[in-house]
Parts: structure tokens; sequence; C-alpha cells
């Protein structure tokens, strides 16, 4: 079994040329040439499975075969197809769309705009744990097209112990230009916590003792830190203290992200000062103390540029919102049940959010410009969709129905 999926990975690796504005010859010629290759692995396929019926081998080899065949044969129906609808729906297309709509959208404060940055950042957000390759290629080789977040990847932050993910190391490198550490000092990102309820104060003599030295710092510049760093070690010496068998830390906060900065020795080597870096980030992993995805998401160090030249928002009442959502309900026909479930759910979820809204609260919004153009693109977008479900209900499968 196995290695019929690695098989097939690698046929519909080359199976998509990527999203383009406009489909070339060359590119329809790829489409109806990966087809054709897959339509001769489909039909060998089928020759193993008929050829192992007659061995011993049956329910084994033959089975595989037969599901290689399978897969293949509906890659290729795809592939044929896809070949005169022209190209599908990008992986980014409803991110790009979003932050089309977010750049209409005025600022006025740095409160709008960490606004704008969560609705930026969190767009699509949970759609992050997936392998780029499977999102890409695999999906819509079998028509699924899939919309995610640009940091996807199949790496999480919760232990990056382990394996650490892209966004884990760009937050923190982005957070390292604004700390008077020098940049090399490792950085560790966890959730906003008191350490002492995370590390105990028992002392394993084969272990290095991890010591807490953030009092010690009261300095934001760079040069008045280093000179109080010097200080500690020098008393650190005086005392005759084993400084090999001590790891020093500086616990610092910024927009609700924590962060551990090891504070090496000027005698230790690069070689050590990582080893150290794994030992915390083992430590921290084990202790839960790992920042999240969206604590990552919070870290943000832009500087704040108002946009007030942007159109003016045509504004919706909250008796046209609802009207809208009655309109949709009578249009809406469908036989297929989980179909009907899942309109009728998300319907009452949204007819329960604007009553729960007051005539007050309504009028508050409209008045901050920056909210009340939100709220017009999020109603705006909502209108659309119930509206191309009524117009695609015949034709769409139940996964598209619910994307």
């Amino acid at each position: 079994m196995r290695k019929v999926l690695v098989l097939s990975a690698l046929l519909l690796t080359t199976s998509l040329s990527g999203a383009e504005e406009k489909q070339s010859l060359s590119e329809k010629a790829l489409y109806f040439g990966v087809g054709a290759v897959l339509e001769t692995a489909a039909i060998a396929g089928k020759i193993g499975w008929g050829l192992s019926r007659l061995s011993p081998w049956n329910r084994t080899i033959g089975n595989e075969c037969l599901l290689l065949s399978r897969l293949c044969s509906r890659a290729a129906s795809q592939m044929f197809a896809q070949g005169f609808k022209g190209i599908p729906s990008f992986s980014l297309d409803a991110w790009n769309m979003n932050q089309s709509l977010l750049s209409e959208i005025p600022t006025y404060s740095q409160e709008d705009q960490k606004l704008m940055r969560f609705l930026e950042r969190r767009y699509l957000a949970k759609s992050a744990g997936f392998f780029p390759i499977i999102v890409d290629w695999i999906c819509p080789a079998f028509g699924v097209f899939l919309q995610v977040h640009p940091e996807t990847q199949n790496c999480y932050a919760r232990n990056p112990s382990t394996t650490v993910s892209d966004t884990y190391k760009k937050r923190a490198e982005a957070w390292k230009e604004h700390l008077p550490q020098p940049k090399h000092y490792p950085l560790v990102l966890t959730r906003p916590a008191n350490l002492s309820d995370y590390f105990p104060t028992l002392i394993d003599s084969q272990e290095k003792v991890i010591v807490d030295l953030t009092s010690a710092f009261s300095y934001e510049g760079r040069d008045e830190w280093f000179e109080a760093w010097q200080k500690c070690q020098e008393q650190f010496k005086g005392r005759f203290l084993e400084i090999n068998q001590m790891l020093c830390i500086q616990y610092v906060e910024e927009d609700g992200v924590g962060g551990i900065r090891i504070l090496p020795f000027s005698h230790q080597s690069a070689k050590e000062i990582e080893e150290d870096h794994q030992l915390l980030l083992e430590r921290v992993a084990f202790a839960g103390l790992s920042a999240s995805r969206v604590e990552l998401d919070r870290l943000s160090f832009e500087s704040f540029k108002p946009k007030t030249h942007l159109s003016q928002t045509i504004l919706t009442s909250k008796e046209d919102c609802i009207a809208s959502l009655d309109s949709f309900q009578k249009k809406w026909r469908s036989s297929h049940p989980q179909k009907n479930l899942m309109v009728r759910g998300t319907l009452q979820v949204l007819q329960g959010f604007f009553d729960g809204i007051s005539e007050d609260k309504w009028r508050e919004v409209l008045r901050k410009p920056t909210h009340a153009a939100i709220m017009q693109i999020s109603l705006k977008r909502i209108q659309e969709q119930l509206k191309r479900l009524v117009q695609e209900e015949e034709t769409a499968s139940f996964f598209e129905t619910m994307s």
C-alpha cells in the first residue's frame, strides 16, 4: 500500500502548473499530457490487477494495483476536464481577496490598525496545518480546491523543540530587532506567564540550573543593558559560582506574547549557546508554555500609518440584513439532507447574531468609520455567498457548498 501511495504522489505532483491570469496553450498541453500519463498508469494498474487474479497474491498485490488504477483514473479525468475548463482556483485566492477588501478600510488610530492586523492574520488561520504539496497539487488533482493561509505548513509551533515552524522563526527574529540584547542571543517564544510557576526550584546536579535574571535588568537601552549584564557576570565570578552549570535567562513580554531570552556568558561558543537553546526549548515544550499559533499572530512591530483617503462606505441597515436572510430562506431548495442541515444551521447562527445586536450597538458601530467599513464588507460577502448558493445549488458538491 505504501508503494502505491508513493507512486501516486510522484505522478500527481506534476499535475498542476499553478494559477495564472490566462491559460496558455502550453498549459493546456500539460493538463492533457499529465492526463494521458495518469490514464496509462490506470490501464497498467488494471492489467496488473487482472494478472494477479491468476496468482496467490490476489488479495495483496491485486488490491494495490486496483487502488492505483482507480486513483490514476480519477486524477486523469480531472486533468482532462481541467484542460477544457481552464486554470483552477489557486489556494491563496481567498486570502488575496481578503487582503484586497481590507485595503479599502480606513484606519484612524493604532487600535484600528490592531483590529485590521487581527482580521488579516487570523483569516483562514485554522487552515494552516497542511502540507503545501497536498493543498496545491494532490487535492486539485482529485477536484478538491482548498483555500489556506499563506503560512500553511506541516509543523506546528506547540513543540518547537522538535520542529520550529517558519512562522515561529520569523516572529522571533522580528522581536530580536527591538530587544536590547545582542541579536545572536537565542529567544524562545512563550505564552505570557510567571516563569516560577513552570520551572521548579528542584536542582539536578546532572543538568544546568536555569537562573532568571529578569529583575536585574531595568534598562531598555542596549548600552545600559550590556553594562548590567557585565556586572552580573563579574558578581558570579566573584562568588566563585560554577557558571558552566548555569543557564541565565531574561523574561520579556510584548502584545500578549512572552519571550525567554538566553543570556550566554562571554566565554561560551556558538555550539554551547545552541545546546542551551535546545535545552530551554525542551523545558518550555514539556511545561506546555510554548507560544501557540494565535499568540504568534499577535506579535507585530508595524508602525502606525493612517489610511483616510478611501471610498465612502454605503451603510446597510439591520432590517435590510434580516430581510436578505429571510429572502434567501424562501429561495433555498435542496434535496440534499446534509446541505439543508448545514445551511439552516448557518442561517440560525446569522439570525441569532442580528437578533442579539441592539439598535444602540448597531448605531454605535456605524459611527466608527473603520468598524462600519468592516461590517459593510462582511455583510456584502455574506450576501454574495448566499446568492451563489442559490445559483449553484444543483451543480455544487457538498464540499463546495460548505466551504
